[in-house]
């Protein structure tokens, strides 16, 4: 059976008594921690979990480790021949783990790498100045970029021997090898991101040099063309070069009648998938596979190539293995006290300050937040016509914010909803008849209960053909998903077309939306987008007439404001994803509190899911044990006098009788019961109903805002230190979301000194089924969780 305000007034006193008995001392110390508190499941040693601080801590400490080890002149001593290398290296690793370009030792280490001479360096270090330089100062540096750029240029092999090939030095001073091209290659196409021209035969080339490369018997890639042993730090470096050609190659549009046809045959990198399915074979993160590899010392290299490689794919997975988390967990096992790392090769990981700007490198990078991914529900390539669309998708967010993103692609047919919710925007996409399986959907249904976004498009016109299957199967997903809810067109004045750019609804590509709970959560275009994403680059747009260039700058303009949307222009580090929680459908215990919502006819379930979540959070971090369902109960019940607490939210005016206010009042005054309340969206007709009725029941006692010291917000009952929450509301000039800290903004009603009311006026119901900060004012996610935990954690107090 549940437990009752009878059962707790009775089993306070026994409690109180055992407690006091058998463990003098023990209330003292501890407080009075609420009796439904049950002990929580061993807690995994910190040290043994993956998580976003341990690996923010760690790239601290390795950052902190080079700056003590700077040199007076700036640089960081030299390796070899390589002059301003290490430096070069460093600086890239630094600025990548966070460092501002105006930090002192970077101030120090920009100008020691001014000093270098160019002409007379090598390919290595050119390269690597020329990824910093465009990394923080592209245009500060634009002439010592050029300079890099045709440095490079001119160094690339033009016989037949290393055709399209780089070495060490300049051009034919010795052969040229798969590491020094990897390198220039990652320079190049940076010089090209900020504006420098590349001539297109240096990309043509180099890709016949990594043709020349591939091990047929198995997928890998050498290290020289001599060499018959592929390795994982050259298959990784052949991925990213492969990945890097293709995206600054010119892409063939085709056109007819004025119009982009979007299904042509897709090069779909064959090579790429094979190396990547090498790694899969001989993943590890310990050493440079395979396990005779000559290079295998070449660890911390092997990484970062690994980093750079599923990043640019858009991997989260080789094979079975997450390459992220298990290389940062072995890079954090492996990081020394002083902050550093240290590789055991003789090829330049015995240097620390290497080895720590290659650890680094791999940490920051590899972190990025994801910000979309693509749903892979087929085998063939139907979920992925358009492979190059949501890359440049993301290439175009990263503009717009000014920020690193990273995408990835996710495998349907394993993915939980726990693998889904890494990613904020899921994006599914197909000509052919989407089939799904049970797991497949109640996954999708998870994904989106616990806050995720789904971002649809048909493969249909442009080419693609009409009346596709994947249309008609999209929406009767939909409707098997969400029963309650259609998709619709959506209104002009819905925000997503004013979330990036000002937009308006498009007859050719309309955007339909799916309202579940208090928030769009499904968005979905019968046509294509992602098919003209992919011509989203300069040397694309530049072979379109006026017609089909706009065509694709509105689709990438409309995928940016679905994505704008759906996130709020806020993503977290791949590290900090959202979870599902534990399964709270289980079996009455003794110890276990069934919390109703209260019925009132005002949208009273307008976000079904908010309080659900609530409860979840406060089981997942506190172990409390709470039942949870659609139980609804009026005020008039007799039943309501069993329970401690009730929570009721709402959208809109409402009214209750006379009954249901002195039972209510019964409830509150006599019966030590507890209303928790909050306003769907800052609703102002729920929130002046809400003010109304409370006038009336307890007529004596007045709202008031609870004081930001008050105990309910701190760690008092066992719950969270809440003294500044985060808030959000929308901009007040030039639209987006103003993001702010504030104390708590709830009011209560106390009765004999202890709150029996407490009302937020401000969103937490939303806030917890992730709607969109553009639609809402209120809480942001984690604090309105926080607050709701400490609110119950009070509420069960004797």
């Amino acid at each position: 059976m549940p437990i009752t305000n009878r059962d707790l007034r009775h089993c306070t006193a026994i409690l109180a008594l055992l407690v006091a008995g058998c463990f003098p001392g023990v209330l003292a110390a501890q407080g009075n921690r609420g009796i439904f508190r049950r002990p929580v499941a061993p807690v995994v040693e910190e040290e043994k979990v993956l998580t976003a601080v341990r690996v923010r801590d760690s790239i601290d400490r390795g950052v902190n480790f080079l700056k003590r080890s700077q040199l007076q002149d700036g640089s960081w001593g030299d390796f070899a021949t390589y002059e301003g290398g290490v430096t070069a290296l460093v600086t890239l690793a630094m600025l990548n783990s966070g460092i501002p370009a105006d930090d002192n030792s970077l101030v120090k280490s920009f100008a020691s790498l001014d000093q270098i001479d160019i002409e007379s360096s090598s390919v290595y270090v050119v390269s690597l100045m020329t990824m910093v330089y465009c990394y923080a100062l592209p245009e500060t540096h634009k002439g010592r970029i050029r300079e890099c750029a045709e440095y490079l240029t001119n160094a690339q092999y033009k016989n037949n021997a290393g055709n399209g090939g780089w070495s060490y030095k300049t051009r034919n001073s010795n052969s040229p090898d798969s590491s020094n091209t990897q390198f220039a290659l990652l320079a190049l196409h940076e010089a090209a991101l900020v504006g420098i021209e590349i001539p297109v035969p240096v990309w043509t080339a180099s890709k016949q040099y990594w043709e020349r490369l591939r091990d047929p018997r198995n997928g890998g890639f050498f290290y020289a063309p001599l060499l018959n042993t592929a390795s994982g730090s050259m298959s990784c470096a052949a991925i990213s070069s492969l990945v890097i050609i293709d995206e600054n190659l010119p892409q063939q549009v085709r056109v007819e009648n004025g119009k982009i046809q979007c299904c042509g045959d897709e090069d779909h990198l064959e090579l790429v998938e094979g190396a990547s399915q090498w790694l899969a074979n001989n993943f590890t993160v310990r050493s440079n596979p395979p396990p005779d590899n000559e290079m295998q010392q070449n660890w911390l290299y092997y990484l970062y190539g690994m980093e750079r490689a599923a990043r640019l794919t858009g991997q989260r997975f080789f094979g079975t293995h997450d390459w992220y988390r298990e290389g940062a967990i072995h890079l954090l096992d492996k990081q020394t006290t002083n902050g550093s790392w240290l590789g055991a090769s003789n090829h330049g990981e015995a240097n620390a300050d290497i080895s720590t700007a290659y650890a680094l490198l791999f940490l920051s990078k590899g972190k990025r937040p994801i910000v979309i991914g693509k749903y892979k529900h087929t085998d063939d390539n139907d979920w992925d016509r358009h492979r190059q669309g949501v890359h440049y998708l993301t290439r175009q967010l990263e503009q717009d914010w000014k920020t690193t993103l990273n995408w990835q692609s996710i495998e349907g047919s394993v993915a939980t909803a726990d693998d889904l919710l890494e990613c904020p925007v899921l994006f599914i996409s197909g000509r052919d008849e989407l089939r799904l399986n049970e797991d497949q959907k109640k996954a999708l249904r998870e994904y989106v209960d616990y806050g995720g976004f789904i971002f649809a498009e048909a493969c249909q016109g442009d080419g693609c053909g009409d009346n596709v299957p994947f249309d008609q199967s999209f929406r009767a997903l939909m409707d098997e998903l969400f029963p309650g809810s259609k998709l619709q067109l959506l209104n002009e004045n819905h925000p997503v077309f004013s979330s990036q750019y000002t937009l308006t609804q498009n007859p050719d590509r309309p955007l339909y939306g799916l309202q579940s709970s208090c928030r769009t959560s499904v968005i979905y275009c019968p046509k294509n987008l992602a098919g003209f994403w992919k011509h989203n680059r300069s040397s694309s747009l530049e072979m379109l007439a006026n017609g089909p260039q706009n065509e694709v700058k509105l689709c990438i303009q409309l995928g940016a404001n679905v994505v704008a949307y759906a996130t709020g222009r806020e993503v977290k580090d791949k590290l900090d994803r959202p979870q599902t929680m534990v399964d709270t459908n289980m079996g009455l215990g003794p110890r276990t509190v069934l919390i109703p919502k209260l019925s009132h006819g005002g949208g009273d379930d307008d976000a079904p899911n908010a309080w659900q979540n609530i409860i979840r959070r406060a089981q997942f971090d506190l172990g409390e044990r709470f039942r949870i369902e659609r139980h609804m109960i009026r005020a008039t019940e007799e039943q309501l006098a069993e329970f401690p607490m009730v929570f009721m939210h709402g959208r809109s005016a409402f009214v209750w009788n006379n009954e249901e206010r002195l039972a209510l009042r019964e409830f509150l005054t006599n019966r030590g019961g507890f209303l928790f309340a909050d306003s769907i969206c800052s609703a102002n007709g729920f929130t002046e109903s809400f003010r109304n009725e409370l006038r009336q029941i307890i007529p004596d006692a007045a709202l008031q805002v609870i004081p930001a010291n008050d105990p309910i917000w701190s760690k008092t009952n066992g719950g969270y230190d809440l003294q500044q929450v985060g808030m959000h509301r929308p901009a007040a000039a030039g639209g987006g979301v103003e993001y702010y800290r504030s104390a708590p903004q709830l009011e209560g009603i106390q009765v004999k000194g202890r709150w029996v009311v407490v009302f937020s006026p401000n969103d937490l119901s939303c806030a917890m089924e992730n709607a969109s900060p553009l639609q809402c004012a209120g809480y942001d996610h984690d604090d309105a969780a926080r607050i709701g935990v400490n609110v119950i954690l009070f509420s069960l107090q004797p």
